[in-house]
């Protein structure tokens, strides 16, 4: 299994170019590319670049990854998708660049979140979501079709206004199953992306997560927590039952990468730690992936 991690942290620090060698150097085989920084770091957002440097741009990137030996396995869609304000349809053309990037840079899949309808309440809005969802995300198949893209849908979570963590649209795997399945009865483009975190957030275990969703699970978002909050924690740090899930992801015939998606960790000891926070990242997840867990939650 190849041992991938996110670019957010060090991208947000260094810039792309010097995240993805700093993922190297580290050690790890893959990078999962995160585009849901563009717009809020100091710098111009490079999925509104004109096509000419656009292509330059994210082509640029994976020459430089194939010099590297870094292959780009997924890649992180900008979000929100949907907030019913009348800005929706230039955050679809978004997603249309991102999809556009996510094949100029060489990756077969994007994680992307399933759009939640204004003042969502699932006991009484879970089919508008689902409708929602099959508009939105069946208006993207042309473009999903045209580069070659599987749009992973990822497992999310709401918190309420007292606080309390509630659902959100496929955040449980039988109503990600439902949209999962149904978008692919109209163009099989669609796939499940599971966030540990946000699973053990809701009280599902992620080893049972994975096995429910079975073949869809293509992609990861690995990490930890302590089943309150979406602190995105190396793993050992939280509460996941690594050997578990790992296990799960065998009997699922799960045949992704081990992506971390575990920021937070770096982020805690700033971009002046960055190599040393890395360097333990992949240490970590090296071990855990070959069956060597050293975690405090091993049993």
């Amino acid at each position: 299994m190849l041992l991938s991690t996110q670019t957010d942290f060090l991208s947000r620090a260094f810039g792309d170019e010097e995240a993805l060698r700093r993922v190297r150097a580290a050690g790890f085989d893959a990078a999962d590319f995160a585009f849901f920084h563009y717009g809020k770091a100091r710098r111009p957002n490079p999925l509104l670049l004109p096509e000419k440097a656009f292509l330059a741009y994210f082509s640029g990137l994976r020459a430089l990854c194939g010099r590297m030996g870094l292959p780009i396995g997924q890649t992180h869609a900008p979000f929100p998708l949907y907030r019913g304000d009348g800005q929706d349809e230039a955050r679809l053309e978004l997603q249309r660049r991102a999809i556009w990037a996510s094949a100029l840079l060489g990756a077969p899949y994007m994680a992307v979140h399933p759009a939640k309808p204004r003042e969502y309440r699932p006991e009484t809005m879970r089919e508008e979501a689902f409708e929602l969802n099959l508009r939105l995300f069946g208006g993207l198949i042309p473009c999903l079709e045209a580069h070659g893209v599987v749009l992973a849908l990822e497992n999310l979570f709401t918190y309420g206004e007292d606080g309390e963590i509630g659902e959100a649209p496929g955040s449980l795997p039988a109503e990600l199953n439902r949209l999962i399945d149904a978008l692919n009865e109209k163009g099989p483009r669609f796939a499940a992306c599971l966030d540990t975190g946000h699973a053990l957030m809701l009280g599902v275990k992620p080893q049972a997560f994975a096995l429910k969703l079975g073949k869809r699970l293509k992609i990861l978002h690995a990490q930890d927590n302590d089943g309150r909050h979406d602190q995105h924690l190396l793993p050992g740090l939280g509460k996941v039952d690594w050997p578990k899930f790992l296990k799960a992801l065998k009997q699922a015939k799960y045949e992704g990468s081990f992506s971390l998606e575990a920021d937070q960790f770096p982020a805690a000891f700033g971009p002046g730690n960055a190599s040393e926070s890395y360097c333990l990242m992949h240490g970590v997840g090296r071990n855990l992936v070959a069956g060597r867990n050293e975690t405090r939650n091993a049993k």
